[in-house]
């Protein structure tokens, strides 16, 4: 059975956009996209498919803090708290079913199968410096989740990395630190809950004179923080990536 649903309001897709993917597997479009969303429900069983209007639209984005889903670009969701997103000729339904897990239709109700190879690079064995891989990554963050029509409204701020800063742990992930950066750097970093370091109830003063910031790396608790400030050129500086609180001086 076929699960599409229509989000008309600023709220509606604001509560959607802060839940994306936490109950159920989703697929997100806009009502006057290119993507037909019948098709989308009938290639991907068992997965709700949303269409939002303008004003959904806007709430989407509200909601998620990071997210803009525009006429040609088809959105989704993992419940393990995964996005994807594709623009348009670049996908097809099956592609997005085979991302999300679904299984393989059967070969009575598929005449055609397109397959598109959707495995994501092994960035970090690329490089042999960890910095290199991370600055790339952020790069690739930055292209895969800011569509091109928004690019140039929406750059990256720049940024640098501490010399005395240390491999990201393990637990973390070059990846999820480069998603974190991304959003820094893009102006959305309360989704990342920013707020000081503290050391005896007074917050860290970094060398320039600026607070030292934690973001979240993972939203769940507990989880990896990422410690940075800025220079005096306004240059935001990755101090430290660490999963305890008393590190920075």
């Amino acid at each position: 059975m076929m699960s599409i649903r229509r989000l008309d309001s600023f709220e509606q897709g604001r509560t959607f956009g802060a839940n994306a993917g936490r109950v159920r597997r989703q697929i997100a479009m806009t009502v006057t996209g290119r993507f037909d969303p019948a098709r989308y429900a009938a290639a991907c069983p068992g997965v709700e498919v949303l269409v939002l209007s303008a004003r959904a639209c806007e709430g989407f984005r509200q909601g998620t803090g990071r997210w803009y889903l525009n006429d040609d670009h088809v959105f989704a969701f993992r419940r393990d708290g995964r996005a994807r997103y594709w623009p348009w000729r670049t996908v097809t339904p099956l592609a997005v079913a085979e991302w999300l897990g679904c299984p393989p239709p059967s070969v009575q109700t598929v005449r055609t199968v397109e397959k598109i190879n959707v495995t994501e690079p092994d960035w970090e064995s690329m490089f042999d410096d960890w910095r290199q891989a991370l600055a790339w990554l952020v790069q690739v963050a930055w292209v895969e989740r800011i569509p091109a029509g928004q690019k140039e409204a929406t750059p990256l701020a720049a940024w640098r990395i501490d010399p005395s800063c240390a491999r990201p742990p393990q637990a973390a992930g070059l990846k999820a630190v480069a998603d974190t950066l991304m959003d820094i750097l893009t102006g959305h970093e309360a989704v990342r809950r920013p707020h000081p370091l503290g050391r005896d109830g007074k917050p860290v003063i970094g060398q320039w004179g600026n607070p030292v910031m934690r973001f979240d790396v993972s939203r769940r608790a507990p989880g990896p923080r990422l410690h940075g400030t800025y220079d005096p050129d306004g240059v935001f500086v990755l101090l430290d990536v660490s999963l305890h609180d008393d590190l920075l001086d």
